[in-house]
């Protein structure tokens, strides 16, 4: 299981990135490169993907709806003691899908500060997740939250799935939370 120590708030420069780099069925494996970067404010959970995903697919523009089909980078956490886990799935638009334990949860770009950029070599994804949002759901932060972080594109012209945290199964499914790594809140 792979852990990270999550810094206090500073310049996203200062921060390390952790690749999106496992890719745990060969035969959706691109030559994509993701990786994500964490730091805490005394209120949120600072959350910023990048990635180099050429062409990008942004099709879904309505909140809940399958964003994942599109060029999608996907966030999954969970407390300890629990394998129920909030899923937050966002694709080049903004389009956010969010769900606690499969159920749709209120969850939109404006809730989550959500800024997505586009640059031709890059889509840069920014985000807040509140603590008031994880205390909503699981009734506490604690030290430590269960994570993976993913990059997909069920219907690009490319399929592929990327993982922070490697998951198993025949095919694809990052809807494991057993697998999840740590991400050590201080």
């Amino acid at each position: 299981m792979k852990e990270f120590i999550v810094p206090t708030l500073r310049a996203w420069e200062e921060v390390p990135r952790l690749a999106i780099d496992c890719f745990p069925w060969p035969e959706y494996r691109e030559s994509i490169h993701t990786s994500v970067k964490l730091m805490q404010s005394e209120t949120a959970l600072l959350v910023r993907f990048e990635t180099d995903e050429r062409p990008l697919l942004a099709e879904k523009t309505a909140d809940h709806s399958r964003v994942c089909e599109d060029s999608c980078m996907e966030f999954f956490f969970r407390t300890e003691n629990t394998l129920k886990y909030i899923n937050i799935e966002v694709n080049p638009l903004g389009t956010v899908y969010a769900d606690f334990d499969h159920k749709p949860i209120a969850v939109d770009a404006k809730r989550l500060s959500l800024v997505s950029t586009i640059t031709p070599e890059h889509w840069i994804l920014q985000y807040e997740v509140p603590f008031s949002l994880i205390v909503a759901y699981f009734g506490h932060v604690g030290d430590c939250l269960y994570a993976n972080f993913y990059k997909c594109g069920d219907k690009t012209v490319h399929p592929h799935y990327a993982c922070w945290n490697p998951v198993g199964g025949e095919k694809p499914n990052f809807h494991q939370p057993q697998s999840f790594g740590k991400l050590i809140l201080r």
